[in-house]
């Protein structure tokens, strides 16, 4: 019997698709090739053309799908899941003083989010097929220099709370060679695709040996977060602008 169930297991075989978007390094790298077969609503922002395909569902619909991605030289996937998944936990003396070390590299911390809330597509025959979603992209990058790495994970305890001579510099000096910045968005897309002509002796399904689809596609940018922030052979150039989604008092 647990043969039998084994070579049942091995004999079944499952199809699985997901969306890649075009900013993952193995979809550029092959310009966009890797997602061209998409279809249904993760057509949306890759080839709403697909939309029109006989293959599609007459339904599908998704809600919550998230994707997170991190680079940086400073810490490894252990330590950046735990960064993650338990953002309450403190650090030690000595932890704070290895991670200010670690993000003094012009490498620094690149992060990406894509929040797919809600999206669905149907499909008729004759009519073609309309998907719509709505989704929030993030994208944080941060550069620390030594000064600034050591002030955030120290504090009060980082050497320059402790060295009067910093009290007579612009912030622009002794925080030269950080940069930060965060852009945050929400999207609302529609999109719609159909068979546009073929040629060749049409199959019993309606196929035809050579056909032509078209798409087009609608989308609609909130802005929630924008922050640039470049300091630089002495220079400091910033702005920022926040929802009130974020909570940040900016005063008066």
């Amino acid at each position: 019997m647990k043969h039998f169930l084994t070579a049942l297991l091995l004999s079944c075989s499952v199809a699985l698709s997901a969306q890649i978007d075009m900013g993952v390094p193995a979809a550029a790298g092959k310009g966009g090739t890797a997602t061209a077969m998409i279809g249904n609503y993760e057509a949306i922002g890759i080839n709403p053309s697909n939309l029109g395909w006989r293959d599609n569902y007459k339904f599908s619909v998704t809600a919550a799908n998230v994707g997170l991605s991190a680079q940086s030289r400073a810490i490894d996937f252990p330590t950046l899941k735990n960064a993650f998944l338990h953002p309450q936990d403190t650090f030690t003396q000595a932890q704070k003083d290895d991670y200010a070390n670690r993000f003094a590299t012009p490498d620094g911390f690149n992060f990406n989010a894509n929040v797919n809330w809600f999206a669905a597509s149907i499909y008729f025959p004759k009519f073609g097929g309309l998907a719509i979603n709505v989704r929030d992209r993030a994208f944080a990058h941060v550069t620390l220099s030594p000064t600034t790495a050591d002030i955030m994970f120290n504090g009060v305890n980082a050497p320059q709370y402790q060295d009067s001579s910093y009290y007579n510099q612009a912030m622009s000096q002794f925080l030269d060679g950080t940069r930060l910045t965060l852009l945050h968005y929400r999207e609302f897309n529609v999109a719609y695709g159909r068979k546009l002509f073929g040629f060749g002796t049409k199959e019993d399904d309606g196929t035809q040996p050579i056909e032509f689809f078209g798409g087009v596609g609608f989308k609609l940018i909130w802005g929630l977060g924008n922050i640039d922030v470049k300091i630089d052979d002495g220079v400091l150039v910033g702005h920022s602008s926040m929802t009130t989604k974020y909570e940040i008092d900016y005063g008066d």
